[in-house]
């Protein structure tokens, strides 16, 4: 099989991203940066929330919230579980 048609996993996007640039701002909201390291710290310890909360591979999570970095938190963290995520927007955008 050729790269081309290898399967990526939306999780590997993910961490290659975070591992990049460890170092550069990821999000910034309200007056607080978060680096891609410090995004990446806080996957791991949402993905073992969930696990130590007995999150089974298929479940879901759903998230409603404004666009905020933990938006994607929630969105991003049920894949690395095993699970599926559903989010919502609320009409405020920051």
């Amino acid at each position: 099989m050729t790269a081309l048609h290898q399967p990526v996993r939306y999780t590997d996007l993910v961490l290659d991203a975070l591992r990049r640039f460890p170092e550069r701002v990821a999000f910034r909201q309200d007056g607080r940066d978060l680096s891609y390291a410090e995004t990446s710290d806080l996957l791991a310890r949402w993905v073992t929330m969930l696990r130590e909360r007995r999150f089974e591979p298929g479940q879901g999570i759903g998230v409603l919230s404004p666009n905020r970095p933990e938006v994607w938190l929630g969105q991003t963290t049920a894949p690395f579980a095993g699970g599926r995520s559903s989010t919502s927007w609320t009409g405020r955008r920051t």
